[in-house]
């Protein structure tokens, strides 16, 4: 590597030359369009450039820390004590001429040959200068190389040894690869990330990473419910000690291994809440955090599917076995089939070989609730298929006899929907009419669209909604074995007769899914318009 003493920079300009008797029209364009990805390449380049020169500067001051880095595309993230983030970029490729700049012996010096020879940059203050002023470069309007010394004021154009400006644009690459720091590595043993400059310069930089503290299934706004302990797995590192700096009123929180669990009151008024707390390392330096929650004290369970992956903390991916009926037939448990992205839990019913496979989700093992409640959901039927079925239930922790509720089913095409409410009466005591309907049908759903589903479970009725509207109710009917209908009743369906409102009595889990086959569609599977889809955006529980 070679060295001179004052600003000399040389390079020979290429020009590129088209000419209507070498090239077609079609070549022509070609060409130009060539020329276009390579403005935009060097514009590109220029920022990185730039990037490098300020990271450079700061990284040469005093004190300097690092508090963090990470590896990014082609070089690194550093993350300062100051505060400051710098990105450094090497091995970069680039069609056209470009300079270098570097460090050497203190000062900031230039190639414009691929490194093989730098020269000084007269007029910069030296690398580390408090007022952050650096050498800096672009491409003027005409394409040529111009370059400032005092913090982006005054440009001149650099020049060749004939004192001729550089293009940027000439075509010619520069036959190897941009390396403003020669090598970037972090050293075990020191604990420093060492840092080699083109120029030859080096750098030995404390690294002294603060404290991590990441709550899985956290964002901004979740849901905290009211008397109720959340967790949140957290992954924690460089974690002494911690401290809660505010916590409104009413409220609890705690930091513990391997958990974050905050705890809303019983009773308080709906809104948005932020926790905030302070992480201490072994050093004494400390990190703060915040953490903002949406509260609603009726609220008993809420999901919005915001996240980047399913919750497990609440649901469990369906897999048929555990019961047998017609829906779970083709249930997998397969991400594939049930996953969330985008805000929306999506179920999936596929074509799979010389089967089916379909996607379900469900609380049962992990959340229930229990009567009186409000459940809402707002879901969409996205693709519908011929022999494809939908649907949002509640189903008794006890088992499914005991008072299911199928707050919608649907199948086919079409807006029709089912609202139906099982118990052992319903299911049991068939040889007489019953005295009154377990299901009901509703045709208001906006085909396309997402629409909101509910149900109420009370003393009186259960009772089912489409977008706000009633569409059905299960009335809370008084038996006794003196009605005559229990005398018409055989022996072994009598048990049943007075378990004609149950539900009051369960704790409940929600399932939702997305099946093909069995006798609820009354048609066969069309596979060619598979794969069905059903969208779900949120689902509420509520007190009542």
């Amino acid at each position: 590597m070679k060295t001179s003493g004052k600003l000399k920079i040389f390079l020979p300009l290429l020009a590129l030359v088209l000419t209507a008797a070498s090239c077609s029209t079609s070549d022509l364009d070609k060409r130009l369009d060539g020329l276009d990805g390579r403005v935009t390449a060097i514009e590109d380049y220029v920022s990185k450039i730039n990037d490098n020169v300020i990271a450079a500067n700061a990284l040469y001051r005093k004190n300097v820390l690092i508090t963090d880095y990470k590896a990014t595309e082609g070089g690194y993230e550093l993350t300062l004590s100051s505060g400051e983030t710098l990105k450094i970029t090497f091995g970069d490729k680039i069609e056209g001429n470009a300079p270098i700049i570097g460090v050497e012996g203190g000062k900031w010096v230039i190639s414009t040959d691929g490194g093989d020879e730098f020269t000084e940059i007269e007029g910069t203050e030296p690398p580390g200068n408090q007022d952050g002023k650096t050498p800096m470069v672009k491409v003027d309007k005409y394409g040529f190389w111009i370059i400032s010394t005092d913090g982006g004021q005054n440009w001149t154009r650099i020049l060749n040894e004939n004192g001729d400006p550089i293009s940027a644009k000439d075509g010619k690459s520069m036959g190897g690869e941009y390396n403003f720091f020669s090598s970037v590595a972090y050293n075990k043993e020191t604990g420093n990330l060492d840092i080699v400059m083109v120029g030859g310069a080096k750098l030995s930089i404390p690294v002294k990473k603060g404290s991590s503290v990441t709550p899985r299934y956290y964002y901004d706004g979740v849901y905290a419910f009211a008397g109720k302990e959340v967790s949140f797995p957290v992954e924690m590192s460089g974690v002494d000690n911690a401290v809660w700096t505010y916590v409104p009123d009413g409220w609890r929180a705690r930091l513990e291994d391997g958990s974050l669990v905050v705890v809303a009151p019983e009773d308080g008024k709906a809104g948005s809440y932020t926790l905030e707390m302070l992480a201490f390392t072994n050093a004494g330096d400390t990190t703060p955090y915040k953490f903002t929650f949406t509260y609603d004290p009726k609220l008993i369970f809420r999901e919005d599917f915001s996240g980047a992956e399913l919750d497990e903390r609440y649901w469990s991916r369906y897999k048929h076995g555990e019961y047998t009926s017609e829906w779970d037939m083709y249930q997998e448990g397969d991400p594939a089939q049930s996953f969330q992205k985008d805000g929306l839990l999506t179920m999936l019913a596929v074509k799979s070989g010389d089967t089916y496979r379909t996607g379900a989700v469900d609380t049962r093992k992990k959340m229930t609730f229990e009567p009186p409640f409000r459940v809402d959901c707002s879901a969409r039927f996205t693709q519908m298929a011929d022999g494809v079925w939908y649907a949002i239930w509640i189903c008794p922790s006890r088992g499914y006899t005991f008072g299911e509720i199928d707050i919608m089913e649907k199948s086919n095409f079409g807006t029709t929907t089912m609202h139906t409410a099982h118990n052992p009466y319903t299911l049991n005591c068939t040889s007489i009419a019953q005295d009154q309907k377990n299901s009901g049908k509703s045709s208001i759903s906006v085909s396309g669209q997402f629409n909101t589903y509910s149900v109420e479970c009370r003393e009186d009725a259960v009772v089912f909604f489409v977008n706000g509207q009633e569409v059905y109710r299960y009335r809370n009917i008084s038996h006794s074995e003196s009605d005559p209908a229990y005398l018409k009743l055989n022996e072994n369906e009598r048990p049943y007769y007075m378990q004609n409102f149950t539900f009051m009595e369960q704790s409940y889990a929600i399932l939702l899914d997305i099946a093909v086959g069995g006798n609820f569609p009354g048609c066969a599977i069309n596979d060619e318009e598979l794969p069905g889809q059903f969208d779900v955006d949120w689902i509420s529980v509520s007190k009542l």
